[in-house]
This record gives structure tokens, sequence and C-alpha cells, in this order.
């Protein structure tokens, strides 16, 4: 069984678990979600030429409310990071060209959120906020090169990738009662805590915003 099979064995029982240990829950629900992360790195020294790039997010989660106002979210999602950068310089011609080394580092993400959010009868939107940690396990990464939007290289990158990233997510959205279930609209910012690479002479840290929207069917409700 290779690494990345591993990973997402242990990244399902992370998540079954939660919700096992969640049945006591006044009300239970489950759901998924897809969006779009803008991602980039952090890093000691500023570039100009660094720049954020874009990537899938795409998971499932359930929803565990504990009190009429708060609940967690247990959440499992595939998630795309990485940064890229611009460069405008002379061809051999003299003239002038764009140049984009972009890198897309994918992951297996596991965040676990507290929500607040206000009673469901009063509002036609239900505002939440939400915050809490994530892990996630690197599954693989690409580089790929433009020049004038022509690609001249694409390849796997993979070499000095740490496996493990933790990180810290914070964010909020709406929730628009529709049918049987929930519409759920959503922003968050997820702040990464280790470095990734591990090649790099400077601490190279994620930093993600989510763009998504998803849906949740409740599958028990609080008894009166």
């Amino acid at each position: 069984m290779n690494g990345h099979m591993k990973q997402l064995i242990f990244g399902a029982g992370c998540v079954l678990f939660l919700v096992q240990e969640s049945t006591s829950a006044s009300s239970f629900s489950i759901g998924g979600r897809v969006g779009f992360n803008l991602a980039n790195v952090s890093l000691e020294e500023e570039n100009e030429f660094q720049t954020s790039a874009g990537g899938i997010y795409a998971g499932v989660f359930a929803d565990c409310v504990l009190a009429p106002f708060f609940s967690i979210v247990p959440e499992i999602a595939y998630s795309m990071k990485g940064v890229q950068w611009v460069y405008d310089r002379e061809n051999t011609n003299g003239d002038m060209i764009s140049e984009t080394d972009a890198s897309r580092v994918s992951y297996l993400e596991i965040p676990l959120h507290l929500v607040f959010s206000l009673p469901k009868k009063k509002w036609l939107i239900r505002p939440y906020l939400y915050g809490g940690p994530s892990v996630a396990f690197f599954l693989g990464a690409q580089k790929q090169v433009t020049l004038d939007g022509t690609q001249i290289y694409s390849g796997p990158k993979n070499e000095s990738a740490r496996n493990v990233d933790f990180g810290i997510g914070f964010g909020g959205g709406g929730i628009i009662a529709l049918g049987p279930g929930d519409i759920r609209i959503d922003v968050r910012y997820t702040m990464g805590l280790l470095t990734v690479d591990a090649g790099a002479d400077e601490d190279v840290k994620n930093s993600v915003f989510t763009f998504s929207a998803g849906y949740s069917v409740p599958l028990c409700k609080a008894k009166n």
C-alpha cells in the first residue's frame, strides 16, 4: 500500500471518528461543497514577482449542532494550493515577453471548525462565523512554465515537499433553507503553520483563501 493511499485511509478514518463521536448532537446533517482556492505562500522576504495561483476545492462535511448557536463541523476535502511568479523580460529579439512559473500542490485536507450561527427562524440568510485547526496531507505537486500564455514545461515537483501541513482557518458565510436541506455559501482563510518546502532557505507557508458553495441535508433533528 503506497503512502498516498495510507493518507487517504487515515483521513477518512479521522472524519468517521469525529462523526461517530458527534452522534449525541441535538441535530446532525451531512453535505458537500465545491469551490476554488486563491492560494499563495508567505515568505520571510517579500517578492514583487509573486502572485496567487488558482486551484480546486471540493469536499464533504458533517454539521453536528451541539447548542442553539454552536456546532462542530468536521470536513474532508481535496484542496489545491500553490503559488506563481510572473516575470516580464526581453527575448533575443528585444521584445518584452511574460514568463509565468506556477507551482500547484494537491492536499487531502481535514479541517475541524467550531461554528457560531444565528437562530434559524429570524433570518432569510442565516449568517455564521467559524474557526479551527486543519491538517493537510500532501498528495502531489505540479510545476508549469508558460511564455506569453504558451506552455513550455509541465512536470511533477515532489522532491522537497513535506508530507503534512497544519493550519488555522477562520471564515464565515450564509445558510439559505431550500427544499429538504440548506444551501451554504462560504469564504475562508487558512494560514499554514509549517514550512512546506524542505529544500527552501527560508520558511514557506501556505496562505489560502477558499470560496465555496454547498448543500447539506439533515439526518436527524432536535426533538422538541
